[in-house]
């Protein structure tokens, strides 16, 4: 039960700089949502910044 709120926290951390970033009515292209998520894989899950993202592990690496 304790990870719910931390996956809840990386989505609401995720969701803030995607709205800062996003150039098109909330749409954040794929190339900005890896640099959105790169400086928050030193605080969450890269599983869940990628699942929160809509990326895929291959396309990270």
């Amino acid at each position: 039960m304790e990870e719910e709120p931390e996956y809840v926290k990386a989505e609401v951390a995720y969701l803030k700089k995607a709205v800062s970033q996003s150039k098109r009515e909330g749409v954040v292209q794929k190339q900005d949502r890896f640099s959105i998520i790169h400086p928050l894989q030193d605080r969450y899950s890269l599983t869940w910044l990628w699942n929160i993202a809509e990326l895929s592990k291959v396309g990270y690496y």
